[in-house]
């Protein structure tokens, strides 16, 4: 279930929603690699994502068309997928970062006599 009170805090980090969408260019590509084969591949989905499905029934290609649009909504969730966990992970380790400090650091503060 999804909670739609977190939503908001999508946005609270733009600046790595950004660069997560940016950085993870690699990502996409192997994935349409893997998926589709190549960018003629994907072309062919899109192409088949463009075309109804009563046409490419009409014409013996429904299961094609079924196959790669499958495949191209698998390819994005893949992608979105990627980068909220990403996103999530990164921003919790943030969070945490700047609630406990450094691991390696002395506490702030001014020292104690003893």
């Amino acid at each position: 279930m999804i909670d739609y009170a977190l939503l908001p805090t999508l946005v609270e980090r733009p600046g790595l929603l950004v660069l997560l969408l940016v950085g993870n260019w690699p990502v996409y590509r192997e994935l349409v690699r893997a998926l589709f084969g190549g960018r003629d591949g994907f072309g062919e989905a899109i192409r088949y994502w463009f075309i109804p499905d009563l046409y490419s029934f009409l014409v013996n290609k429904y299961f094609d068309d079924m196959w790669a649009e499958f495949r191209l909504w698998l390819w994005l969730a893949l992608c979105v997928g990627c980068v909220i966990t990403e996103y999530v992970v990164i921003a919790n380790a943030l969070d945490w970062w700047n609630e406990h400090g450094c691991l390696f650091c002395p506490p702030h503060g001014p020292a104690t006599a003893q």
